[in-house]
């Protein structure tokens, strides 16, 4: 008697499953990491902030970036934009 009611709940979870997975797809959005930033990139905040520390040089915004990754290689990438934001703020502002 319980088999019946078993196998229905997980026919209705499977179509839940994928009714979410379509909606998901079709509204074009990507996955996002733990910390809520685009995967495999920068939250554009904070390129935009170190770009205008910097009186619009992105070239330079991403060597100070790069700079620090190689400094930190073990930390992610928004770390790296954040501690070369503080750095330049701390420098500047002595």
């Amino acid at each position: 008697m319980l088999e019946p009611i078993i196998y229905l709940a997980l026919f209705g979870l499977a179509g839940w499953a994928i009714a979410q997975l379509v909606r998901w797809l079709a509204t074009g959005r990507r996955p996002r990491s733990l910390h809520g930033k685009p995967a495999g990139g920068v939250k554009p905040v904070l390129e935009k902030r170190l770009v205008r520390l910097l009186n619009g040089d992105r070239a330079a915004a991403h060597r100070l970036v790069e700079s620090v990754q190689q400094r930190y290689p073990d930390r992610p990438t928004a770390w790296c934009w954040e501690k070369a934001i503080f750095d330049l703020e701390r420098d500047r502002f002595r």
